[in-house]
């Protein structure tokens, strides 16, 4: 009983989840290919950020900072559910896999949002990806970049690519580091999980928390430096996160008010 009622509120919020996105970015519709198509699109990104964050009941416990102007923000990557926090705080554009453009329905509203395909074994895609990017800079928009490149159920940051901190380094765009983790560590949409069942699996769940927070501004004509300073930040606090977490399923008051513990 208790799995058909997981799975029945899994779809119900996969429909509304569908249906909200398409609602949204429709609104933006009149304005491709105008001069106001980045601002609104980055208006759009934050406004469904948050309607999905309220449609699959997630909390976000966040401790963000505006940067006061477009930087690049470098995030370590969990879930599919990454864009919708960051986004409901940023209403920033993401550099996303050339893949997830062609998915089935989510794949226009990907493009139509002005997010940046990015092919990351391929120079000449990972050179038009960072000309794309400091355009949407020039325009007064930020830019989210996974450089990972994969998500991971292992809390921490590790072996990112070089690519975002050379661009930082050469342009002057300043790095922005983000962190988040899930109290639900099977949140992580890893391996050969498939997208459906792995949505309606961990969304028939009653709700999940996900810590968020914003690093310092970093600046530097040296790549190696920002990339020291980004991994050593995003790493820390992400094991610290996972540890509050962990701290908390100790305790039983917390699993019966959280609730996924005994359901995993």
């Amino acid at each position: 009983m208790r799995k058909w009622v997981r799975g029945c509120r899994g779809g119900y919020r996969l429909v509304r989840f569908l249906y909200d996105t398409r609602k949204e970015v429709n609104k933006i519709n009149g304005y491709v290919n105008t001069p106001k198509y980045d601002e609104k699109a980055a208006v759009c990104m934050r406004r469904w950020g948050r309607k999905t964050l309220k449609t699959l009941k997630v909390e976000v416990d966040a401790d963000y900072s505006e940067p006061g102007r477009p930087v690049i923000y470098v995030c370590n990557h969990k879930s599919y559910l990454d864009g919708a926090v960051i986004a409901s705080f940023t209403g920033s554009f993401f550099v996303i896999k050339q893949e997830a453009f062609s998915w089935p329905v989510l794949g226009k509203y990907i493009r139509r949002t002005r997010n940046i395909p990015v092919k990351r074994d391929e120079m000449k895609s990972r050179m038009q990806s960072g000309l794309q990017i400091k355009q949407r800079i020039l325009n007064g928009n930020s830019v989210v970049v996974f450089a990972e490149g994969t998500t991971r159920l292992e809390s921490g940051f590790s072996n990112p690519h070089n690519g975002v901190f050379k661009l930082s380094a050469k342009t002057g765009i300043p790095i922005v580091p983000l962190v988040l983790e899930y109290e639900n560590p099977n949140y992580a949409w890893v391996g050969d999980a498939s997208f459906l069942p792995h949505f309606v699996r961990t969304q028939g769940k009653p709700h999940t928390r996900v810590s968020f927070k914003s690093g310092p501004l970093l600046a530097s004509t040296e790549p190696e430096y920002l990339k020291h300073k980004t991994v050593q930040w995003i790493d820390f606090n992400a094991k610290q996160m996972r540890s509050r977490y962990d701290l908390q399923l100790v305790s039983p008051v917390t699993q019966n008010r959280s609730g996924w513990a005994a359901a995993m």
